[in-house]
């Protein structure tokens, strides 16, 4: 079993404190048990041995007769070469199903989609003032959903602009951009909407909002910002970030934040769940190598 006892420099074996939350032995004990692992090391090493071994023997046994594994020597070196599966050819019934899933999927106007989803949850309502104090604007929220469209795809305000509407000129959409639109009421907005999904049957069968995962996007960054920095090994010469999402058994995104290039992602691991406001309360996270670390998993 792996020893946590340390030397003192008088020589003196001395124990962990137990009652410190990351090494107390009772601690210890109940997390194991609830990840069903055994905590003497010696046992699982010599499982995992086994297994390995029992594996190795089991696929050279049948090495000779396998016509799918071989080993063949590419540009003098052997290498293992493996079969790939055949396609299978896509049932009847399948494209019948996907026919009728679609035409229960009309095709609406994507300015429209923000506003429709408005009906069912007012999470426009969000959306106040820098000020504090209520609007007097007329179809505020059609402006709203004009914003939305136009800072979600990216494109700029030509496309959702138009001089004719007085709720979507140029002018009034940059005013609510300036006024309205905050990380706070995003985020206000955003949890609205999450909670609203994760009340809705089929998120309920897809999880119990229990499990979520964490993983990150490589974006290269055109323009100078702060939220850019330079890492060769995923943008070359240019600057790039990480759009990090934590995303629940729910099939829903709860938080998202923008990490510089050239830090690593398991300093952020943990954000996504001390910054969750929505009612799904996540107690176990995955994620991959660069989003894990001793330190979070022994803060977690």
């Amino acid at each position: 079993m792996i020893s946590t006892s340390t030397t003192a420099s008088d020589g003196a074996t001395r124990e962990p404190n137990s009652s410190h939350p990351a090494f107390g032995r009772n601690n210890a004990k109940r997390h194991a048990n609830k990840l069903a692992l055994d905590t003497n090391a010696n046992n699982v090493i010599d499982r995992l041995a086994e297994t390995l071994d029992h594996t190795w023997h089991k696929v050279t046994d049948r090495l000779a007769e396998n016509e799918d594994l071989r080993i063949e020597n590419v540009d003098g070196a052997d290498r293992i070469v493996i079969t790939p599966l055949d396609a299978v050819d896509e049932p009847e019934s399948l494209k019948d199903l996907r026919k009728q899933v679609a035409g229960l999927l009309p095709e609406v106007e994507i300015a429209d989609l923000p506003a429709e989803v408005h009906t069912w949850v007012p999470y426009f309502d969000e959306y106040t003032h820098i000020s504090g104090e209520p609007t007097r604007m007329n179809n505020l929220h059609e402006s709203v959903a004009a914003m939305l469209v136009s800072d979600a795809c990216n494109v700029g305000l030509t496309p959702v602009a138009d001089e004719t509407n007085p709720a979507l000129t140029r002018d009034r959409l940059n005013w609510v951009a300036q006024n309205y639109f905050r990380a706070d009421t995003h985020s206000a907005a955003s949890t609205r909407v999450f909670n609203y999904h994760a009340q809705q049957p089929l998120a309920a069968v897809w999880g119990g909002g229990d499990m979520a995962s964490a993983d990150g996007m490589r974006l290269v960054i055109p323009v100078s910002t702060i939220h850019a920095g330079y890492n060769p090994r995923y943008f070359g010469r240019k600057r790039g970030s990480t759009l990090h999402t934590w995303m629940s058994d729910t099939h829903s995104s709860f938080h998202q934040t923008l990490i510089p290039g050239t830090q690593r992602d398991s300093l952020y691991t943990l954000d996504g769940l001390v910054a969750n406001k929505t009612t799904i309360k996540p107690d176990t996270v995955s994620t991959d190598t660069a989003g894990a670390s001793e330190i979070v998993f022994a803060l977690s």
